[in-house]
């Protein structure tokens, strides 16, 4: 399988004061996250309290519906974590039941 190689890059933003994700998570329109840095933001901030709580040597699965903005999503979570140390392979449904994840993301479109 081919291997490829990302450069790191410190991009300065900033916070977003409706980036408050409930029980259901951050449920907010395609457009919204489409905006520049929204997207990058809220994954960062997501591996930054991941490694708050020392979960290394777990399972992260990411996956999606398909729709709307999706493969961009997983592809920024894919990179982003991959600049945060994660070690990124390809996985399948049943890594979810498998692993026993503690933490799951799903991507699901909403126009």
């Amino acid at each position: 399988m081919p291997t490829a190689t990302l450069t790191t890059k410190l991009v300065q933003t900033e916070a977003f004061s409706d980036q408050a994700p409930g029980t259901s998570g951050l449920r907010k329109r395609t457009k919204q996250f489409q905006r520049p840095h929204y997207t990058e933001n809220f994954i960062q901030a997501t591996f930054t309290a991941l490694a708050s709580k020392s979960i290394s040597a777990k399972t992260l699965v990411v996956g999606g519906d398909g729709r709307y903005y999706g493969k961009e999503c997983v592809r920024k979570i894919i990179e982003i974590g991959a600049a945060n140390g994660v070690h990124i392979t390809h996985t399948i449904t049943h890594t979810i039941y498998d692993r026993k994840t503690e933490h799951k993301t799903l991507i699901h479109g909403n126009e």
